[in-house]
């Protein structure tokens, strides 16, 4: 396969897996808030809410949930904390509630594993 087609499979099962992860969080309760949301700092694959959080997600697709987890790095990181600091400036009617930063992981079989607070791993939040 070529790179175009490499580049355009990756992207489309990028896609794919943040669809089934919103999914896969509205089930358990939570609500869509934002996807792709991006601003100058970086930008965060999805906003959720429910009744006690903020959860901010970072998708990662990969043939394993090992792979996927490998690709996030800690630069990503501390772009996906900026910006939830500047999305979280511009929406104080969110200020009660408690943020997490997630980590959701897809493979090729589509299976989703969630790790709560999963960026934590990489930083200090």
């Amino acid at each position: 396969m070529d790179r175009k087609k490499t580049g355009k499979s990756a992207f489309l099962g990028g896609q794919n897996a943040e669809v089934l992860v919103a999914r896969e969080y509205v089930k358990k309760g939570a609500v869509i808030c934002k996807t792709r949301w991006r601003c100058q700092v970086g930008e965060i694959d999805l906003i959720l809410t429910d009744a006690k959080h903020i959860y901010f997600v970072e998708v990662k697709f990969s043939a394993s949930h090992g792979r996927a987890a490998a690709r996030i790095s800690v630069d990503q990181v501390n772009r996906i904390l900026g910006a939830a600091e500047l999305f979280m400036g511009q929406a104080p009617h969110f200020a009660n509630l408690e943020p997490r930063f997630d980590a959701a992981l897809v493979d090729r079989l589509g299976q989703i594993a969630i790790l709560e607070n999963g960026l934590a791993d990489f930083v200090m939040i």
